[in-house]
């Protein structure tokens, strides 16, 4: 089979997102960590990370950090972090209501709101960052984690000031973080409604990373007022951008956004957020700015929406080559999105998910867009839960228990093109689609060339198949940064599909999703179906091997694809010199 061999462009979207703002400007001071202690003594000639933090917030020395560049601080710091634990031990002190920790919550003139805003104090609790920094690990990689008698998230990324803060966090892994599970009660409203506040984002969060909720009529779930910015108390003055790359955002907790709370426009790439968890939305990552993913892994998440990932706000999205898996939540297993969100996912793959009400894969009220994608193994337990108000989440399923796959509700609609269905199970009935209103309330635009292993995605465009065994193995490593169903042999899913004519753009550089499978390896003329090309790499029958994104795992790398990585970032700098010697 003619082969296209189009996959340098994958390499070079990797190198545009792991490259980050990383050369774009011309003052970088570089401070040197040298202390794995969380300490904040001055003489000693140690410098800690928390001492380097504030060296960047500063742009100038500390007594024990100093800048090892000739070039001054600018807009381009970094901080080295040499392997190792780098253990956070001085908490952040709670304070007594409408106060906790570095957040004040004000009662508006009319008594009927509150409003949070937040006094960041680098010197205590998670650590402040107020500057544009690159915090990079020495190679294999350094953690950042809540230490013994920790209380707060990691990293929080908020200014004041009317700026950009450009932060790049490059082989860390950031661990532990434990921002209050629940919200902090804080006062009643005029009509004796108690409001709290809920801390966001237990590993990272950008902006104020906090909002205040009337907790009797919103209960948990907030999303609807905007996220951090609007509803936090309002961020019209900065500027966020951050890129992660190469790290792991594991094992934190949160009220939203268990993993990552983000307001930023966001770049991740050969990463993994796993085992995080939110009391609301957004297990791994809650996100409300435009974002791009490539090479990702999210797993064994939970949260009540979007176990793995909570997409709001108004904004595009885009998920490339990545993994969401074995996430739980009440609705939305894998995915949640609301409905001014244009989220699309292209040669990726979305299994094993778990939702209790709908959703087990996918769960949307917003335009979404699959192309190339394998949705698989994902369920619905139909188990009746409870928020913390006590309000019947189980509301949406008395018409069944939706889409186990993907699941459409109220205005929600998924884009089919290419994309391949199977066993993802609603109690014991295959649902692969479904929406919360039932079968007649399912919204998908059939793109052809699907597969559907029942029928109840209702399938109907040219070369779609359904009623069919799709042939795959289970979900596991078969090649490449992240996990992936190959295609057995005499898969009706080999040389099932056909160019979708649509190109997608990640950061300028567009592609065509149909070139590459989920590994980055190229596609045949005639493409198969779902995430995954046949005879691309030697099949696997399944089963074990691999962890998604091997960031943080005992896994390791391809090298071939590392060393391709490297040369391009070579080229891509040679080229950025050169043009800045000619400017």
């Amino acid at each position: 089979m003619e082969k296209k061999y189009g996959w340098t462009r994958w390499v070079a979207l990797a190198v545009l997102l792991t490259a980050g703002m990383a050369f774009d400007a011309v003052q970088a001071a570089t401070i040197n960590v040298n202390n794995f202690n969380d300490e904040v003594t001055s003489g000693d000639s140690l410098c800690s990370l928390r001492e380097a933090v504030t060296a960047i917030n500063d742009g100038a020395n500390t007594t024990d950090c100093i800048n090892a560049s000739t070039d001054p601080y600018g807009t381009n710091d970094t901080i080295m972090l040499p392997t190792g634990t780098y253990d956070l031990t001085i908490p952040q002190p709670e304070g007594s209501p409408p106060t906790y920790g570095e957040y004040s919550a004000t009662e508006s003139a009319d008594s009927t709101s509150f409003t949070v805003t937040v006094n960041p104090d680098n010197s205590v609790g998670d650590l402040d960052i107020a500057k544009s920094v690159i915090i990079a690990g020495v190679e294999p990689g350094a953690t950042i984690q809540a230490g013994t008698g920790f209380n707060d998230r990691i990293l929080h990324i908020y200014t004041d000031a009317t700026a950009t803060v450009n932060v790049t966090l490059q082989g860390v892994t950031i661990k532990g973080g434990t921002s209050p599970f629940n919200g902090i009660e804080i006062g009643t409203d005029s009509s004796g409604n108690p409001w709290a506040i809920r801390i966001q984002g237990g590993g990272v969060a950008t902006g104020i990373g906090a909002v205040a909720y009337n907790t009797t009529t919103t209960g948990q779930d907030t999303s609807g007022s905007g996220g951090a910015g609007e509803s936090g108390g309002g961020e019209s003055g900065p500027t966020y951008l951050l890129s992660i790359t190469n790290s792991s955002i594991q094992d934190n907790q949160a009220g939203d956004g268990g993993g990552l709370y983000n307001s930023a426009t966001l770049n991740i790439s050969n990463s993994r957020l796993s085992g995080n968890i939110a009391s609301a939305n957004g297990g791994g990552l809650y996100n409300d700015a435009a974002m791009t993913m490539l090479n990702t892994t999210l797993d064994s998440n939970q949260a009540e929406g979007g176990g793995g990932l909570f997409e709001t706000g108004s904004h595009d999205s885009l998920i490339v080559g990545s993994t969401l898996s074995r996430n739980q939540a009440v609705g939305g297993g894998g995915i949640s999105s609301r409905s001014t969100v244009n989220l699309t996912v292209a040669d990726s793959t979305v299994s094993g998910n778990k939702a209790q009400d709908t959703g087990g894969g996918i769960y949307t009220n917003g335009p979404i867009k699959l192309y190339f994608v394998t949705v698989a193994d994902n369920t619905v337990s139909g188990e009746t839960s409870e928020t913390e108000t006590g309000e019947d989440t189980s509301s949406d399923t008395s018409s069944g228990l939706g889409g186990a796959g993907v699941n459409t509700f109220g205005s929600g609609s998924v884009l089919l093109s290419n994309t391949l269905l199977t066993n993802n199970l609603a109690g014991t009935t295959l649902a692969n689609c479904g929406a919360s209103g039932g079968a007649s309330e399912i919204n998908i635009i059939d793109n052809g060339y699907n597969l559907d292993s029942g029928n109840s995605c209702q399938l109907s465009a040219g070369g779609d198949l359904s009623m069919v065994d799709p042939r795959i193995g289970l979900l596991g490593n078969n090649g490449g940064l992240t996990e992936t169903h190959a295609l057995l042999s005499g898969s009706p899913a080999i040389d099932g599909g056909r160019s979708p004519e649509v190109t997608l753009s990640v950061m300028g550089t567009s592609f065509d999703p149909s070139s590459l499978d989920q590994r980055g390896l190229p596609r045949s003329s005639v493409p198969d179906i779902g995430a995954y090309e046949g005879g691309s790499l030697s099949s696997s029958s399944g089963g074990g091997g691999g962890g998604g994104c091997t960031i943080g795992t005992s896994n390791v790398f391809d090298p071939t694809l590392i060393l391709l990585i490297l040369a391009a970032f070579s080229g891509l700098g040679w080229q950025w010199r050169k043009s800045r010697r000619s400017s």
